[in-house]
């Protein structure tokens, strides 16, 4: 695990972050196209990214108030600016709370410039239900 020098976090996450990173909690890939995932189109990588969310949410379904108790802002806003610096995160090392996990999920699906479900695609969607 490193941080590799095509990561750029913001200031203020780098303090907890370089100290996460002694730990070996992440690394952070130079890949060129993982990036800002946040209010970004829908992507490929993207999802890869969120699906680091996704998986361990489902792991911890059974936590009180999942989706309705919000998390930690600033556990948060960590765990924001990794993703949206292409890093792959152990989500699981303890630092984060199911509640964080699950409050960043709904920010993501939130700040999607499109639904999920698309307007262009509205009618098919409609079929299939």
């Amino acid at each position: 695990h490193h941080l590799g020098t095509g990561c750029k976090i913001p200031v203020q996450s780098q303090v907890y972050i370089s100290t996460w990173a002694q730990a070996g909690n992440y690394h952070c890939s130079t890949v060129p196209e993982k990036g800002i995932v946040f209010g970004a189109t829908l992507t490929e990588e993207g999802i890869a990214q969120i699906y680091q969310l996704i998986d361990y949410l489902h792991k911890n379904q059974r936590t009180e108030g999942l989706f309705r108790i919000p998390g930690d802002s600033h556990r948060q806003q960590i765990i924001k600016d990794l993703l949206n610096s292409g890093m792959d995160i152990d989500v699981e090392s303890g630092e984060f709370h199911p509640n964080d996990v699950a409050t960043l999920l709904k920010m993501y699906l939130s700040e999607l410039p499109e639904p999920l479900l698309t307007h262009r695609h509205y009618n098919a969607h409609l079929k299939i239900t």
